[in-house]
C-alpha cells in the first residue's frame, strides 16, 4: 500500500474511534454566571474555544494588518520608486549604446526625479550638456549643492565642460585647473584642455601636451600635424636664435629629428634673418645634401639672412637640386649678395627660363639696376608685376 492511501486509512480510523467515544461518553460542562446558565457537552465546549480562539486570533491578525497598512503602502510606493528609476538608467544606457542622447538626457532626469541622489543630478547635467541643453544645464550647475568631496570634484569636470562648450576658454582654463591630478590624466580632460589652450593661444602649454600625450588621444600623424603647427606658433612669438633653438630642444628626440619640424625652425630663423644659425642647423643634421623644402626657405629667405661670405660647400648642400629653378635662385641670390653681379645674372636668368617667377623676375630687376642697365631693370619690373 503507498504512503498517501496509509496516511487515508489511518486518519479514517483515528476518526471512527473519536466518534465511538463522544457517542459512549459525552462528557458534561456548566457554566453558571449571574444567574446564567450554560449547558453542553464536553466535546461541543471544546469545538466552541477551539472556535473561539481561532477567531480571535484572525482577528488580532486584521486589525495588525490595518494598523500596518500604512507603512506597507509605503514600501510598495518605494519599491515602485526604485524599480522605475532602475528602468529609467536601464533604458539611459542603452540609449547611450545607440547614441540618442535626447533619449539619455530624458531617462537620467526622470530617473533623478524619483530618486534624490547627489550623483544622479551630476548624471543629468552630463547628459544635458552631451545633448546640448546648455540653457537646461545651467540652471542644474546653478541649484547644485553637494556634499560629498568626490562628487564635488567630479562637478568642477562638468562646469569645465559647459564653459567650454559656452565659448568661455578663460573660465574653462581655470577650471582645468582646479582638477585633481587623476582627472587630469584622462583623455576626455586632455582633449578638451588641449582645445582650450590652442585656442587661448597657448602654444607652450599645447606642445608640452602633445610631447607625452595619455593613450589615444589622437593618432601620431595627427598628434605630429597639431604639434608642428603649434611649434611654429611658438617660434614666431621669439625673435633670438637662441630662443628658438631652445624651444626646439624642449621636443623628444623623435620630434626634433621630424624633417616638418626641422623646415619650422630653419624657417623662423630664416625670416628672423638668422642665416648663419640655419647653415649650422642644417648642417648638423644632413651631411650631405640638404632637403628641397630647406633649400626653398633658403631661396626665397629675407636677404639680410643670406650669408655674406662665399662658400665652396654649396654644391655639396644644394646637391642635384643645383640646376633646378630653386637651386639657380638660391646661388643667383647668394651671388648678388656678395655683388658678384655677373653670375648673379646668369644664375637668376637661368632659374626663370627654369620656371617663371614674379620673385625671381624682381631678383633680376634688382640685379640689372646694380648693374645700371636700366632698361633691362624695367623690363624685369614688368614682368614681375605680370607674372604670377
Amino acid at each position: 500500500m503507498s504512503r498517501p492511501l496509509r496516511y487515508i486509512f489511518t486518519g479514517l480510523l483515528l476518526g471512527v474511534a473519536l466518534v465511538l467515544i463522544v457517542r459512549s461518553d459525552p462528557g458534561y460542562v456548566l457554566l453558571s454566571f449571574q444567574g446564567w446558565r450554560i449547558e453542553s457537552t464536553l466535546w461541543a465546549s471544546a469545538i466552541v474555544l477551539s472556535g473561539g480562539v481561532f477567531a480571535c486570533l484572525l482577528a488580532w491578525r486584521l486589525l495588525g494588518s490595518i494598523l500596518s497598512a500604512p507603512g506597507s503602502i509605503g514600501r510598495w510606493h518605494l519599491g515602485r520608486k526604485q524599480r522605475r528609476t532602475q528602468e529609467s538608467l536601464e533604458q539611459a544606457l542603452e540609449k547611450a549604446v545607440l547614441g540618442d542622447t535626447k533619449a539619455v538626457s530624458e531617462a537620467i532626469r526622470a530617473a533623478s526625479k524619483r530618486r534624490n541622489d547627489e550623483w544622479l543630478k551630476l548624471a543629468a547635467i552630463q547628459a544635458d550638456i552631451d545633448h546640448g541643453d546648455l540653457k537646461r544645464a545651467a540652471q542644474q550647475l546653478d541649484a547644485l549643492s553637494l556634499t560629498d568631496a568626490e562628487l564635488q570634484a567630479a562637478s568642477v569636470w562638468l562646469r569645465v565642460q559647459f564653459s567650454y562648450f559656452q565659448g568661455q576658454y578663460g573660465v574653462a582654463n581655470d577650471y582645468l585647473a582646479k582638477l585633481s591630478e587623476d582627472q587630469q590624466g584622462a583623455v576626455a580632460v586632455q582633449r578638451i584642455k588641449l582645445a582650450v589652450k590652442t585656442l587661448l593661444a597657448d602654444h607652450r602649454a599645447v606642445m608640452a601636451l602633445l610631447a607625452n600625450p595619455p593613450l589615444g588621444l589622437m593618432p601620431n600623424k595627427e598628434r605630429l600635424a597639431r604639434l608642428t603647427i603649434a611649434f611654429k606658433h611658438r617660434l614666431a612669438e621669439l625673435r633670438t636664435a637662441e630662443d628658438q633653438l631652445a624651444t626646439y630642444q624642449t621636443l623628444t628626440k623623435a620630434d626634433r629629428n621630424n624633417e616638418d619640424i626641422m623646415q619650422a625652425v630653419a624657417g623662423a630663423l630664416l625670416r628672423e634673418g638668422h642665416g648663419q644659425q640655419v647653415i649650422e642647423f642644417l648642417t648638423a643634421h644632413y651631411k650631405k645634401a640638404w632637403p628641397k623644402a630647406a633649400i626653398e626657405e633658403f631661396a626665397y629667405a629675407p636677404l639680410a639672412a643670406l650669408p655674406c661670405s662665399p662658400s665652396k660647400k654649396w654644391v655639396v648642400w644644394l646637391g642635384e637640386e643645383a640646376n633646378t629653378s630653386v637651386g639657380l635662385l638660391l646661388q643667383g641670390r647668394l651671388a648678388a649678395k656678395q655683388a658678384i653681379w655677373g653670375t648673379a645674372k646668369t644664375h637668376l636668368e637661368k632659374s626663370y627660363q627654369a620656371k617663371s617667377s614674379a620673385f625671381t623676375a624682381q631678383c633680376l630687376a634688382k640685379v640689372c639696376l646694380a648693374m645700371a642697365d636700366r632698361d633691362a631693370a624695367i623690363l624685369w619690373f614688368e614682368r614681375a608685376a605680370s607674372t604670377r
